[in-house]
């Protein structure tokens, strides 16, 4: 018996290896931005493969017609949900957008991405923008009618978004980004740092890839070089915790002034006691 399990646990594996090398082999149906994306973010979740399949099967369903554009979203997620390989895998909300990305640039569909106004997760929204024109600048703007945005996993609608349409670069770019989080939190740092590199030359705006190379230096202990993304971090994105963090570096290389500074202002913005945790910058000696 136990020679019958280690046979069929051998089996099994082996059907597993040859399946892995399947996917590797496999060259893609369709070239659209999505798969690149999802080449570019690491992710393995999604393959190319089911990609296509769910770009096919978008194109017999949307055939059928008869759907609002307000409805078409709903059952293009729907689609791609039900058609994930792998049961205990949910359809993430930047993996969603991906999906519906390739769909939508495979049939046409006035669909893009846009960044949650909190991007520090690199999270997308969708746009149905049917001239591609949308005035994020100002939203009472006439060009703007019929432009809608959702959520592409809890399904919420807004009419009021304010956030730009993102470029093919910024997406790939923002992919980038997610990959070297992955790299960051497996502590392959140097790695990481390339792929924010890449980040931020395709998307420049992204706070998010400065303040994460930032923390690749930070715990790579090269405080000094952790300076200047942090510097830039807070240019693009003011927000508390570039404070601290930069602040942090410069305690580290015993510039306590600078630290003391960086501090205060994050004072400043504090709403809710997130400084409780960072006292040791009141006990800061200034030479």
């Amino acid at each position: 018996m136990a020679g019958m399990k280690g046979l069929t646990l051998g089996i099994a594996l082996g059907l597993t290896s040859l399946g892995s090398m399947a996917q590797e082999n496999y060259k893609p149906k369709y070239n659209t931005l999505a798969h690149k994306m999802l080449e570019t973010s690491g992710q393995k979740y999604i393959t190319p493969k089911t990609l296509d399949e769910i770009i096919d099967s978008s194109k017999k369903l949307i055939e059928k017609k008869g759907y609002s554009n307000l409805e078409l979203p709903l059952q293009l997620g729907f689609l791609a949900e039900n058609m994930v390989s792998d049961p205990f895998v949910q359809l993430g909300s930047d993996r969603m957008a991906t999906v519906l990305l390739g769909i939508a640039e495979e049939n046409n569909l006035p669909i893009y991405g846009v960044l949650m106004p909190d991007n520090s997760y690199g999270y997308i929204r969708m746009r149905w923008d049917p001239d591609g024109k949308h005035d994020a600048a100002n939203p009472e703007n006439p060009i703007n009618k019929g432009d809608f945005s959702w959520n592409p996993t809890t399904i919420v609608f807004f009419n009021d978004e304010k956030e730009p349409t993102m470029s093919k670069k910024e997406l790939l770019g923002l992919s980038h980004y997610k990959y070297a989080k992955r790299l960051f939190r497996k502590k392959e740092f140097k790695k990481a740092i390339k792929k924010c590199n890449k980040a931020i030359n395709l998307f420049p705006d992204l706070a998010s890839s400065y303040e994460l190379k930032g923390d690749c230096f930070y715990y790579s202990k090269k405080n000094k070089k952790a300076i200047k993304p942090y510097s830039k971090a807070i240019k693009k994105d003011p927000k508390l915790m570039n404070y601290i963090k930069r602040g942090c570096a410069f305690m580290k290389i015993n510039e306590n002034k600078k630290a003391l500074e960086d501090y205060e202002k994050a004072k400043k913005l504090e709403t809710n006691g997130e400084l409780s945790v960072y006292k040791s910058f009141e006990n800061l000696k200034i030479k």
